[in-house]
């Protein structure tokens, strides 16, 4: 530091914020998903992030399937508390999800989170 400088100077020149910037908008929801035992089965826990939108369209493929629209959530976290296909087996459920506003969904699909859902 230069002799004389102060933090109140270095705000009148701009080149030290009163607070940090907010981090930029997420381009699609994060999601993270675990396993929970739930009261009646394992249940599978998405939880996300909205990033100021409105809500998330959360869609679910099992057993290598085609995608499931699971539901238009605006709270985290969501519980998708199904049976599974084989109630003896053990499954993998492959989540993704995208922001909606103002009644249908907008932006890409999130990176796929997967997790082993158990009998």
């Amino acid at each position: 530091m230069r002799p004389g400088y102060t933090e109140a100077i270095g705000l009148d020149l701009g080149i030290v914020g009163s607070v940090a910037p907010e981090p930029p908008p997420s381009a699609t929801p994060r999601i993270k998903v675990t396993a929970e035992q739930g009261p009646d089965c394992e249940c599978a826990r998405v939880s996300f992030y909205k990033d100021g939108h409105q809500g998330v369209i959360v869609e679910c493929r099992r057993g290598g399937g085609a995608w499931e629209q699971m539901g238009i959530v605006t709270k985290s976290p969501y519980e998708d508390a199904r049976a599974l296909l084989v109630p003896t087996q053990a499954e993998i459920r492959e989540y993704r999800a995208r922001f909606w506003d103002d009644g249908k969904g907008n932006g890409d699909w999130c990176d796929v989170a997967k997790v082993t859902i158990s009998p």
